[in-house]
């Protein structure tokens, strides 16, 4: 037997199910591309079922959704007791897992945005396109030549390290003067330092220069299998790999290993830098002249001296300086010649690129399986020209109707979203006057920046990049100095969508920024065909973006995005009890997959739970104020009908229960049992089937939507609600 609602009264009805609404849906689908054929002169995409008042959307984006809807769902599970089953059971058991060990609505989106940009790359350079895109297509170009690269060898490497100052393989026959001509240089071609970084960094506005102890990770194995390639290139043991990794490896070791963990942060002048860094006023190590160099290739304007510097870890930094000074300089050497190969080899002959991704840390860790070439060039043309990818995926695949219509979305979410806070109860009314203000302080950005495409603007604001040029390596070196000095946040003054146009597959809230990019703006997220899908979608993540300005994480962070106490103790003691509700709550989500008592962290994924939560009721919200917008004439005075219209065979469902219908398909997802295990002790966020459930069953309107029983599972007596 096979539940089913009645549009008009909700009441449950029983009926029959086997394959028959499948083979409905396919003879409809005959039926409705012959309607569509006959009336697309005139445009419509609406039909009335004959003898009914109930509309039909025909377009081919309710097709397309409906039948993945459809597909999805396993309506022989009650909604009430497994709504994530209900609305995803049938894409679970239908998909094998892919090569990640995952398949998803959202992956789907994924591989398509993928596939356009990589034709973007593939279809080459054109005269008429921005000297910054035919940069980005130059440089994936010279990733993928293989063949120049191998002919190239490894002389350019060979040459930047006798640049440097260093020899062309780690062997030292004589003394070399290490500190600080070395670094000055190797900072000049390459932009990094093995010890420590110095680097610009930009926030709220400002800019300034920080100091970091060097962060970059080796360990035994990384050493010994570079040293062996070294030797299987020459064909002859040049080094003895094993003890020289030893060796290395207890220098490095030695080196970044400190007493404390010191997460101070301390201003300082260069003078006072000075003295932290010299060894009983000894002055070993001349931070002017280093400086000096390195902002001769930047232009910010640093006075050496009454400009201060953010120094993360002062007694790292004392620490680390002590160790130089006393260390031998034998040992420095190499330590120092392994960084600069190891910044550079990857850049070379393909045996060098290969293991560095195969044994770099960062790579390993974050890698989720092989990566073809193409794909791993492609990301690194994009992580050096955002705003070149942005601008030709946008000029090519991107319509200002669905920004005009997401623009109108997250206004509506942002009106739900004060709605919420006015009417929560357990919060003081000056908390809440803070928290409005905050949210009056976000900005909205959809899309991409308005700069983005206008005349000239895109080279013009890519200054920077120009020198980025040469063979594979040199793009590198360039790139990256590029990176570290060159670039500025804040040169353009822009009050909206700082940074650049990164493409990304994700609504983001960052400093007091909402951001929704273009790549987002597709199915499932948008261009659904029925407003309360696009909500349900689209709409939830940007609720969720708005909510993570308000959620354990962010809660100490006024309007001004500083640190400050405005909540009130009574309010913050509120606030972290709703906070233990949800802790407790999903802390009891079981994980058969992995085993029959395991369960999910619910502490380390808290923060993106109330997002979540808070997201869908904003979104629902929003979605209710748009309907009323719809329903009424423009003073509001006079009630008019419902133009939304329903999806084919999927006509029993009522707007709000497509709502939840859409937004659980937005979270389909078949993971094997090692990708949930990785997801499990990395991923902040719940996985996709707690996501649907717990985000549900704490959802008022779903239940009265779906008529669930109190006390049943998607309808618990106690619910837990922040925003």
């Amino acid at each position: 037997m096979q539940t089913e609602f009645s549009v008009e009264s909700n009441d449950w009805k029983m009926r029959q199910h086997g394959s028959s609404r499948y083979i409905v849906f396919l003879v409809l689908l005959i039926l409705m591309f012959s309607v569509t054929s006959t009336i697309s002169e005139t445009h419509a995409q609406v039909k009335t079922i004959q003898g009914t008042n109930q509309a039909i959307c025909i377009s081919d984006e309710c097709f397309n959704l409906a039948s993945r809807i459809l597909t999805s769902m396993n309506e022989s599970v009650d909604p009430c007791d497994d709504f994530y089953q209900f609305a995803c059971g049938g894409y679970v058991n239908k998909h094998q897992n892919s090569e990640t060990g995952s398949k998803s609505t959202i992956g789907d989106l994924v591989k398509l945005v993928d596939y356009r940009v990589k034709e973007i790359f593939n279809k080459g350079i054109s005269p008429s396109m921005p000297e910054t895109v035919k940069q980005a297509i130059d440089f994936y170009e010279k990733c993928i030549d293989e063949g120049t690269q191998n002919n190239s060898g490894l002389e350019p490497m060979f040459s930047l390290l006798e640049s440097l100052g260093l020899p062309r393989l780690p062997i030292f026959r004589s003394k070399i003067q290490l500190l600080p001509e070395v670094l000055i240089r190797g900072d000049k071609m390459t932009g990094k330092t093995p010890f420590f970084n110095i680097a610009i960094e930009q926030q709220h506005g400002n800019t300034y220069l920080t100091w970091n102890v060097q962060k970059q990770v080796f360990n035994k194995q990384l050493f010994e299998e570079f040293f062996k390639t070294l030797d299987r290139h020459f064909r002859l043991n040049v080094i003895d790999a094993q003890q020289a990794a030893r060796d290395l490896f207890d220098f490095y070791s030695s080196m970044f290993t400190f007493s404390v963990l010191d997460k101070n942060e301390v201003w300082m002048s260069v003078a006072e830098f000075q003295q932290l860094a010299d060894d009983n006023g000894i002055t070993w190590f001349n931070w002017k002249r280093f400086l000096t160099s390195f902002l001769e290739d930047s232009s910010f304007k640093f006075d050496l001296e009454k400009g201060k510097i953010l120094v993360r870890g002062p007694t790292i930094a004392k620490q680390l300086f002590y160790k130089l000074h006393v260390a031998q300089n034998q040992r420095i050497n190499s330590y120092t010649w392994f960084f600069y190969f190891y910044s550079t080899a990857p850049y070379t002959m393909t045996d060098f690129r290969d293991k560095y991704f195969a044994m770099d840390p960062h790579f390993r860790f974050n890698s989720s399986g092989e990566i073809d070439l193409q794909t791993r060039c492609i990301a690194q043309a994009r992580s050096v020209f955002p705003d070149a990818i942005s601008y030709a995926y946008i000029s090519k695949y991107f319509d200002e109707e669905t920004k005009q219509n997401t623009e109108v979305m997250v206004e509506d979410i942002y009106q739900a979203f004060k709605l919420l806070i006015r009417d929560i109860d357990w919060t003081d009314e000056q908390t809440k006057r803070f928290a409005l203000e905050k949210l009056d302080a976000v900005k909205q950005n959809v899309g991409y920046p308005q700069w983005l495409m206008a005349p000239g603007a895109l080279d013009g604001r890519n200054y920077c990049l120009e020198d980025v040029r040469g063979d594979w390596l040199t793009m590198n070196l360039k790139a990256n100095i590029a990176a570290s000095k060159k670039y500025f946040l804040y040169k353009f003054n822009d009050t909206n969508w700082t940074g650049t146009s990164k493409m990304a597959m994700n609504a983001c809230y960052e400093g007091r920024q909402v951001y929704v990019p273009a790549e987002i703006l597709n199915s499932p997220f948008t261009k659904n065909g029925l407003a309360s899908l696009n909500y349900a979608s689209l709409g939830v993540f940007i609720g969720h973006e708005f909510t993570r300005g308000f959620d354990d994480e962010d809660l100490t962070v006024e309007k001004n995005e500083e640190q400050k106490k405005w909540w009130s103790r009574k309010t913050l003691k509120n606030f972290d009890e709703r906070v233990q509700c949800m802790v407790d709550q999903y802390s009891q989500f079981l994980i058969p997959e992995l085993g029959s008592n395991f369960k999910l962290n619910s502490i380390q994924t808290i923060s993106e739970n109330i997002a979540d939560i808070g997201g869908l009721r904003e979104a629902l919200l929003a979605y209710d104020l748009f309907k009323n917008r719809q329903m009424h004439n423009v003073n509001g005075t006079e009630a008019l009908p419902d133009p939304e219209p329903y999806l084919p065979v999927l006509t029993s469902y009522s707007h709000k229960q497509l709502f939840f219908l859409g937004f659980s398909n937005m979270w389909c997802q078949k993971e094997s049992p090692a990708h949930l295990s990785q997801k499990l002790s990395t991923d902040a966020h719940s996985l996709s089937h707690q996501r649907v459930l717990s985000t549900l069953a704490n959802n008022r309107d779903f239940a009265e939507a779906w008529q669930c029983p109190l006390g049943s599972r998607m309808n618990p007596v106690k619910k837990c609600i922040d925003w």
